[in-house]
């Protein structure tokens, strides 16, 4: 388009094309290999972590990374696991003071009999690594037969991710009377929208960690 031997300046050539000069030159590179590749060990290794002490924050997680000789620091370890969508799970501070009882909600399945397909769904996002960076698996099972009903892959945690493993299950096995949860950051308002966008009439019951939830 910008040529050196049509009578014009390059500066002419650029402002009649509306460009900046200084962009003319410019080119684009690629994400650092080295940088991608030493993010996928270090979240392959908070994963394993996470696994087996889902108690420890991004402070005990560095401690264990450096043990095993990587050179990282808190800010990195929190920005992966934002990234993977993983927190520390551990009871939450001031339940049990008198004043702040009535923040708590009994278990709305505690003692709850399940006796027909579609009565109670469960829906979780896992967390896959592979060999070149990893995925998120939406799975959800019927708690009645104890069977895998429906499930989506996705390469982000993005809320349509979710909401395309429901709708699918719902027109394959028709819509659930509960759908439950637990109080992770994405799903249960991931499910509200699912409820909106979708108009499936599904009380959601979110299980915490503690055996509270919220509704």
């Amino acid at each position: 388009m910008i040529r050196k031997d049509n009578g014009l300046s390059i500066r002419r050539q650029c402002e009649l094309l509306g460009l900046n000069r200084s962009g003319l030159y410019y080119t684009p590179t690629g994400p650092n290999q080295a940088a991608v590749r030493l993010d996928e060990s270090l979240m392959e290794r908070i994963d394993h972590w996470h696994t087996r002490c889902p108690y420890l924050g991004s402070r005990k997680i560095v401690a264990k990374l450096q043990e095993e000789g990587f050179s990282v620091c808190r800010k990195t370890v929190r920005r992966l696991m934002l990234k993977m969508g993983i927190y520390a799970i551990y009871p939450k501070p001031n339940l049990s003071k008198r004043n702040f009882k009535e923040s708590i909600v009994p278990y709305l399945l505690r003692d709850y009999t399940v006796s027909f397909p579609n009565q109670v769904w469960s829906i979780d996002i896992t967390y896959i690594p592979m060999p070149h960076g990893h995925m998120y698996l939406t799975a959800i099972i019927d708690w009645y037969s104890r069977r895998l009903v429906g499930h989506y892959l996705s390469d982000s945690l993005e809320a349509e991710s979710v909401i395309h493993a429901v709708t699918e299950t719902v027109k394959a096995c028709g819509v659930p009377a509960i759908i439950n949860s637990d109080q992770g950051s994405q799903l249960p308002v991931m499910i509200t929208r699912i409820c909106f966008v979708t108009s499936i009439s599904v009380k959601v019951w979110t299980a915490g960690a503690a055996g509270q939830t919220t509704s």
